[in-house]
């Protein structure tokens, strides 16, 4: 009888160092998950933030190009008036233009471009790594022996990224 319940202690000893090496394998991998779709999440921000200053810098710069395009042909086409007049008028354009070399929206949509390539490369990656962090915890988590444990500790598998 004594040695029945030794044979149980020596069980009960075994399973809570089973559960003591499964539950710190599956924490640290479990973390790497949360912090991958958090990464995630940054760079979908990212993306937002870039359309938003995107958003922004095109209207302005459509605005101001607007207005010269429109002050040019006023001017082109005002024939009341006079030749100094136009010389002026001209010239404080120009002075205008000048005092905004870098507003035009070629070039805005040129950033854009390359910020929003740049942004989705970074997304495709933060999502690669996510699901290979999945990955290796969802196969701890569903392979025997520590399926058992980690069904008695609650962890359950870790959904992949579907975008």
């Amino acid at each position: 009888m004594e040695g029945f319940f030794q044979f149980i202690f020596f069980c009960l000893l075994a399973l809570a160092v089973l559960c003591f090496i499964t539950y710190n394998k599956v924490i640290p991998l479990l973390e790497d998950c949360k912090s991958s779709e958090a990464n995630i999440n940054t760079e979908l921000k990212r993306k937002l933030d870039v359309y938003y200053k995107f958003s922004e810098m095109l209207q302005s710069g459509s605005a101001f190009e607007k207005s010269v395009f429109t002050e040019i042909t006023k001017l082109r086409t005002d024939a009341s008036l006079t030749i100094d007049e136009k010389i002026y008028n001209a010239r404080n354009l120009i002075a205008v233009a000048e005092s905004n070399p870098n507003v035009n929206s070629v070039d805005i949509y040129k950033i854009y471009q390359h910020q929003i390539a740049e942004t989705e490369s970074r997304i495709q990656q933060s999502r690669e790594l996510f699901n290979d962090a999945v990955n290796k915890y969802n196969s701890l988590v569903k392979l025997f022996p520590t399926n058992i444990i980690c069904r008695i500790l609650r962890f359950t598998p870790y959904a992949y990224s579907l975008n």
